[in-house]
């Protein structure tokens, strides 16, 4: 063997018995027997249910209660289903039968109505074609009539636009005639008015040549001024001193009043660069909370849309979900029914098998059991094949449960995916919610969700041109302050003289920062070198006398550059009288010539509307040619398409006739002839026709279906029957196996028999004075040595108890293969027992061996577990 079932099974073949027999039999538990003998009601039929496996009849009357309410349901659901047919009684085959003659009449009544139409449909058809052609003709009768009307009224339009082309060209001519335009005094005016800008430009050259003679000779005459200072400061060199100490202090209180203007500018520079800082800042504010406002904005658009997609995405999962849960469910439905049809099938199977039982047991001549006649004639019948059905079955139930686990799970899954969906929709509403808020702050801030992000640049730009105003200004200040500080540096170095200091102090009109420096610091430099100021004062004499040379010679200069702009106005002058200008401005020639430049351009403008007229009034004439050839063609076509309208009518008036007779014919007077309705009539024969039919077909259809539920509703009464008896007896098979009937009888037997054959037992190992009995659900032992007293086996001293435990022990050892139902006695020839006998006192375990020893007389080997 070389699997351990095949081991198992070759072990069970050479003992004789299997592996729970074996360990109650040949290895005896510890305890258990003792508490067998002397423990209450309760734990031995415990115990005696666990040594003889009576768990078995348990199970058997489950699998009966299980048998009996399958039965049960079985027949149920037949009976529903039974009641479900709508034509389990045969009366309704009459009615239905009533029914499907009636339809077949009518669908003959039905067949010569259509022949008839079809008759008439081909008159109709002659009318309607006949009535169509004359429509047509009336139609395009009308259509050439209208033609005509339209191109005489083309024809007029054409002549009416050619009388409007002749008028424009007329006034346009003119126009152009009354405008009087020269072109060569257009020429003139402006070559005059070129003459007078070059002499009024030379005018103005010959003016500053004047001014510049006047500066030269200003100039000279400066110089020879310089030249008698010189001399004179030579002379006066003592008084030198007294006028650079006038020098000085006017410099002084010139450098002073500039330094306070200064620091006074400076400080208003500071307050106008913190009053620009001030509004960079809030600027800068509103440029930053914009920012933030506006990616806020792009933040929660992009929120809404990820949460649009997220709950289009979960809703669509949701539906994929519910569409698999209603998948799993019909499967489910599906694989329940399929389960059903196999159990009906299996239980079909059971009543062939035991139908084929019991026709094994019977003989032609044997009274029939359902009937109880004679049986005549016997035939045989193959068994089912009980294992295929049971197998089948259970395939069905495991796929019935796997279908219900998949409904399960997709029901799980669709919930959550509901869930999932309903957690995105409330995600978006809460963007939204958020979008909507933050939109509330947009409109607070007067803005929009499409315009910050150009509000947010536009406070940017706000921002950085406040900040430049503020560098501006502060630069401007710090300017401003250095050069103060400049002219106070200037001041402090003036000399400790009380004349000086009390006039250094005195108002003096503002100047230029640098000029007043350099005033200072001349008048410094001269008040220091006074004592030197005749060394200078003869050099100023020379310096003086050449800037007399130099002024005389710009003098020189300056009247030759007059005398040149003079001829230069004078050749002007001749000019503008050669060509017989009376003098006039520059001004008023521009005016002139501005109105010649205007009677240019509308002299071109008219030439050009005079050609665009021309050209009109040419197109004008060749359409109005053009259209009256098309009226006259417009007007034959109309009374051609007349003549043919009136043959068409005649026709169609001769087809109505016939129509009108053939409807007579064919229909009730009571309808009105009525072409177009002939389809309609056909329409509906044909339609009622397939209703019939349909009818017919279902009619039919429903009798073969009556007739097949008629035959089902038999069989189904006859199957729920059957189900009922199998459950009935399924049913009585479970009361019988419940513990306090046929379980509860095995037990009593088995303590008898135990009993029986455990006293012979205690007999022998107590050397006769004890025996045991069953009283009821209780052990008693039989003391033959106090005249057959019967006593509780509780009052037997430990070694007694063992012996007693050991009887029983021995009596199951043998007798259960018997009771548990292995059938017969066995002959066990080695026994283990596992005894408390460390507990045992002395004199109970002399007993006790004393007990063994007779065992061990015999054929049997005892092993003791101490």
């Amino acid at each position: 063997a070389d699997s351990v079932n095949d081991v198992n099974a070759q072990v069970e073949a050479i003992l004789g018995i299997d592996y729970d027999t074996l360990v109650k039999t040949i290895i005896l538990p510890q305890g258990e027997f003792s508490a067998f003998l002397s423990g209450d009601p309760k734990d031995k039929k415990t115990v005696l249910s666990k040594l003889l496996g009576l768990d078995v009849y348990k199970a058997m009357m489950q699998s009966a209660n299980n048998r009996a309410g399958g039965a049960r349901s079985a027949a149920e659901a037949l009976q529903q289903q039974h009641d479900q047919l709508d034509y389990r009684a045969p009366d309704a085959l009459a009615l239905l039968k009533a029914q499907l003659r009636d339809a077949q009449a009518r669908q003959g009544q039905l067949a010569a109505r259509q022949s008839a139409l079809k008759r008439l449909e081909a008159v109709a058809a002659l009318y309607l074609a006949r009535a169509k052609d004359a429509v047509t003709a009336a139609a395009t009768h009308e259509q050439t009539r209208v033609r005509a009307i339209a191109a005489q009224a083309a024809a007029t339009e054409a002549r009416a636009a050619l009388e409007a082309a002749s008028a424009a060209l007329a006034r346009a001519a003119e126009q152009l005639g009354a405008l009087h335009y020269d072109p060569e005094a257009h020429q003139q005016a402006r070559e005059r008015l070129a003459a007078a800008e070059r002499l009024e430009a030379a005018r103005a050259r010959l003016r500053l040549s004047a001014i510049s003679l006047d500066t030269a000779r200003a100039a000279e005459a400066a110089a020879g001024l310089q030249r008698v200072h010189a001399e004179a400061a030579r002379d006066d060199a003592e008084t030198a001193l007294a006028s650079g100490t006038r020098d000085l202090v006017a410099a002084a209180s010139l450098a002073a009043a500039c330094a306070s203007h200064l620091e006074a500018e400076a400080a208003a520079a500071t307050s106008d660069s913190a009053e620009a800082g001030r509004k960079s800042h809030e600027a800068e504010l509103r440029a930053k909370q914009l920012q933030h406002l506006a990616e806020a904005a792009h933040a929660l658009r992009r929120a809404v849309e990820a949460a649009d997609a997220e709950a289009q995405r979960a809703t669509a999962t949701a539906a994929t979900a519910e569409a698999t849960r209603h998948q799993a469910a019909q499967a489910e439905t599906a694989a329940g029914e399929e389960l059903t049809c196999r159990e009906q099938a299996l239980d079909a199977a059971r009543i062939a098998d035991a139908a084929a039982a019991i026709l094994a047991t019977l003989s032609v001549g044997d009274p029939c059991p359902v009937c109880g006649e004679p049986i005549t004639d016997l035939r045989e019948h193959a068994a089912p094949d009980l294992d295929a059905a049971a197998q089948a079955v259970e395939a069905a139930r495991k796929a019935h449960a796997r279908a219900r686990e998949a409904a399960g799970r997709a029901g799980n899954e669709t919930a959550a995916a509901h869930a999932r969906a309903a957690e995105a929709r409330k995600a978006l509403e809460a963007a939204l919610a958020r979008q909507s808020a933050h939109d509330g702050q947009l409109t607070a801030a007067a803005t929009t969700r499409t315009s910050v992000d150009r509000a947010a640049k536009r406070a940017a730009a706000v921002a950085a041109a406040e900040r430049g105003r503020a560098g501006e200004h502060e630069v401007r200040a710090a300017t401003l302050a250095a050069d103060a500080r400049r002219l106070r540096e200037l001041l402090a170095r003036l000399p400790h003289d009380p004349a000086i200091e009390a006039s250094s102090g005195a108002a003096a009109p503002a100047a230029d920062v640098d000029e007043a420096a350099a005033r200072l610091a001349a008048a410094l430099d001269a008040h220091a070198v006074a004592a030197s100021c005749v060394t200078e004062a003869r050099d100023v004499v020379a310096t003086a006398e050449a800037a007399v040379a130099n002024a005389a010679a710009e003098v020189r200069t300056a009247a030759a550059l007059y005398e040149h702009q003079a001829t230069a106005v004078e050749e002007a002058e001749r000019i503008l009288a050669a060509a017989g200008e009376q003098p006039a401005t520059p001004d008023s020639l521009r005016d002139a010539l501005a109105v010649l430049d205007r009677a240019a351009e509308e002299d071109a403008s008219l030439r050009t509307a005079l050609a665009d007229h021309e050209r009109a009034r040419a197109a004008a004439s060749a359409v109005l040619t053009e259209r009256e050839a098309a009226c006259e063609g417009a007007a034959r076509a109309a009374s051609e398409a007349e003549t043919a309208a009136a043959a068409a009518r005649d026709a169609a008036s001769a087809a109505c006739t016939d129509f009108e007779a053939e409807w007579r014919r064919q229909l009730p007077p009571n309808l009105p002839p009525d072409a177009a309705a002939v389809p309609e009539l056909i329409q509906a024969a044909h339609s009622r026709a397939t209703e019939l039919a349909t009818e017919v077909g279902r009619i039919g259809a429903t009798l073969e279906a009556a007739r097949a539920q008629v035959h089902q509703a038999t069989r189904l009464l006859d199957d729920a029957r059957s189900f009922r008896r199998t459950a009935e007896v399924a049913s009585e098979l479970g009361l019988e196996l419940q513990a306090n009937r046929f379980v509860a009888y095995i037990q009593r037997e088995a303590m008898h028999v135990l009993a029986a054959d455990a006293g012979d037992r205690m007999l022998q190992l107590s050397r006769d004075r004890y025996r045991l009995e069953a009283g009821g659900d209780e052990f008693v032992v039989i003391d033959r040595l106090n005249g057959d007293e019967r006593r509780s086996v509780r009052t037997l001293s430990g070694g007694e108890t063992f012996l007693a435990s050991l009887a029983l022990a021995l009596a199951l050892s043998e007798r259960l293969p018997e009771l548990s139902g292995h059938g017969g006695a066995l002959a066990l020839d080695s026994l283990f027992l596992d005894e408390g006998f460390g507990s045992l006192d002395a004199e109970s375990l002399d007993v006790a061996i004393q007990g063994l020893e007779l065992l061990a007389s015999g054929s049997r080997m005892i092993g003791v577990i101490s």
